[in-house]
């Protein structure tokens, strides 16, 4: 009978040591890897992939902040991904996009008075003062 015991300590110990190891490699993979994350962020405008190769270290990511829906062109969102025990440093990502209208680049202090100058009839399109100028450069 107390052979049995003793069989019955060693296999509630080893048990016991399995549960710790897997509670303790479990919380590992969930602190610094994205084992059952989520693959898309920001209303799925950037994918699990976008964010690795901006985010190049090891690491957990999550959403912090999202603004914006799925059908809205603008939106505003923060991606975080942080590690634990592996030493990297908490990396953060903001990625935002606005609406403007056509001329709001002409809008601003940088722009005063845009009827002093000068614009181009012909070739590329822009305009000079005795001060500044501007040239708007093609795609390609």
């Amino acid at each position: 009978m107390t052979r049995h015991k003793g069989v019955t300590a060693v296999v509630a110990a080893v048990a016991a040591v399995a549960v710790v190891a897997a509670s303790l490699l479990g919380l590992w993979t969930w602190w610094n890897t994205n084992l059952l994350g989520d693959e898309a962020y920001c209303g799925g405008k950037l994918t699990r992939a976008e964010l690795d190769s901006v985010l190049g270290t090891e690491g957990r990511i999550s959403s912090v902040a999202a603004q914006g829906g799925e059908e809205s062109p603008e939106f505003r969102c923060t991606v975080e991904r942080t590690s634990k025990l592996l030493g990297a440093e908490p990396m953060e990502n903001e990625v935002s996009t606005a609406v403007q209208e056509p001329d709001f680049a002409f809008q601003t202090r940088v722009w005063r008075d845009p009827g002093s100058m000068t614009y181009f009839s012909a070739g590329a399109t822009g305009a000079v003062s005795e001060t500044r100028g501007w040239v708007m450069l093609p795609q390609k």
